[in-house]
């Protein structure tokens, strides 16, 4: 190869070795040897385009090529956003069906608290995210080891994400991670609001049913129409002991309204205090001291919730002694949602251990039922993520800053005091009435028929002597009127 390069020279050499198609390129230019090979209208188009017989090859003219290209692939595009999976459960109002939408027809997407937050994280943290239902919260099984439900699949690295009313415990964080939370609140007690009905104009008819109004105005009615007829007798005829009525008639009908009015006043009064009071029967309940040492309103908690494993690990033996409760007696159910239904079926006979955020939704659209005691067992939710997720810290700077800007208030008053018919029971006053039935005064009207009867067909016994025992009787009956009265 030396010899050859050094007798022929460098121009043969190079040609002989890397081919004629190289040398030609090297030694005559691109632009000569791209002419040449592929011809001359080619050339013309690349570099003279004006010369083409279509024209040039503007941006304008490519750009439905480089549309084609970009949705084939072929030419790479901005990166997509990435797709979370964000575990939900169930809840109101946190996560609920849609209904209906806006042209009436049946849709099945969610609404609720946590949607709306979910949505304002994908515009915080520029990601987008998919919701997946599922039915529990997660709770440890001893025997297999591991959690269940939401705990568990974020522990598993199924999802990326859990947005609900998740409860931050210690057992929790030992196999996830939480965000900061974004809502704080404590366990109540739900109970069923005392029966009875709002005062109105005419609430002091109450202490009497509309059959006992009837009867008495029945009664004075057919007493009035007596003392006009005895009246009528009465003038016409000088001596009263001419007349066919007995002497006796006139004064026992007297003294027979005299004790009817006596006892209905009485009666009247006694019930009209009592409704006007409206004290309660047996002793009400007012914290959970109260309903842990009574006996005759049985109480329960969602099985295998937070309430129940607050109440497991407390070490003050009030709370051991409402886990030893909640424990042997088969009264937990598996929601929320059924204890709220069993509060109302039961009347006053159950309370419902629950959150008081779960418990400020429902007596805002549940006018029977109320929420009795002060707050214990305080808690707080929060995003749940699992362990050394990469989203934690934006996480929590969004959770910040929708915090300081009052986006999370909004979404509870929209959710807690408007949406699905919040605000309905924002008036309501609860009121006991206690009414008597005719069944309780029959007693009474029996008294005032057998006076009207004994007035009508009773027969004089001699004159002024029957009507001296009269007037004797008469002055006892008025000692009794003024002990009457002072009842």
């Amino acid at each position: 190869q030396w010899y050859q390069r050094r007798v022929h020279g460098k121009q043969w050499y190079q040609r002989r070795v890397h081919g004629k198609q190289w040398y030609q390129r090297r030694v005559h230019g691109k632009q000569w040897y791209q002419r040449r090979v592929h011809g001359k209208q080619w050339y013309q188009r690349r570099v003279q385009g004006e010369s083409h017989p279509r024209g040039p090859m503007t941006r304008t003219k490519m750009l439905p090529i480089f549309a084609i290209l970009l949705a084939m692939g072929i030419i790479p595009c901005k990166a997509a956003k990435p797709n979370l999976t964000v575990l939900m459960v169930l809840s109101d109002p946190y996560l609920m069906h849609k209904d209906y939408d806006e042209d009436g027809q049946v849709n099945n997407e969610y609404e609720g608290f946590s949607v709306d937050l979910l949505e304002l994280l994908e515009k915080e943290l520029g990601v987008t995210m998919t919701i997946r239902v599922i039915d529990t919260y997660g709770r440890y099984q001893e025997s297999s080891g591991k959690w269940t439900g939401m705990v568990g699949e974020l522990a598993d690295g199924s999802a990326d994400m859990a947005i609900a009313d998740l409860t931050v415990t210690e057992a929790r964080e030992e196999v996830i991670d939480f965000s900061i939370p974004f809502m704080s609140g404590g366990t109540t007690i739900l109970s069923k609001k005392p029966s009875g009905d709002n005062m109105q104009y005419f609430s002091f008819l109450d202490p009497f049913t509309l059959d006992v109004w009837i009867v008495i105005a029945v009664s004075y009615l057919v007493l009035g129409m007596a003392y006009m007829v005895i009246n009528i007798i009465k003038r016409k005829h000088e001596k009263w002991e001419d007349s066919k009525i007995s002497v006796l008639s006139l004064p026992i009908l007297k003294i027979t309204t005299i004790v009817f009015t006596i006892l209905i006043s009485c009666l009247y009064t006694a019930s009209l205090s009592a409704l006007l009071s409206a004290e309660p029967i047996e002793k009400p309940i007012d914290s959970i001291e109260d309903l842990a040492s009574q006996n005759y309103v049985k109480f329960g908690a969602v099985q295998g919730g937070s309430t129940m494993a607050f109440f497991k690990k407390g070490k003050i033996s009030l709370f051991q002694h409402v886990w030893r409760f909640l424990e042997e007696n088969n009264l937990n159910v598996g929601s929320n949602k059924q204890g709220v239904e069993r509060v109302i079926k039961e009347g006053g006979n159950y309370a419902f251990l629950m959150e008081s955020t779960s418990a400020k939704y429902v007596t805002e659209r549940r006018c029977e039922v109320q929420t009795i005691g002060a707050l214990f067992n305080e808690f707080h939710y929060a995003i749940g993520l699992p362990s050394n997720s990469q989203y934690r810290k934006p996480v929590n700077q969004a959770i910040l800053k929708f915090k300081s800007s009052g986006f999370i208030k909004k979404l509870e008053e929209k959710w807690w005091l408007m949406k699905r018919g919040g605000g309905a029971c924002a008036t309501s006053r609860p009121e006991r009435m206690l009414q008597l039935a005719l069944g309780s005064l029959t007693g009474i009207f029996w008294l005032l028929l057998a006076g009207f009867v004994i007035s009508s067909f009773g027969n004089s016994t001699g004159g002024v002597p029957a009507e001296t025992r009269i007037k004797k009787l008469y002055n006892i009956l008025n000692i009794h009127i003024k002990i009457y009265i002072d009842c």
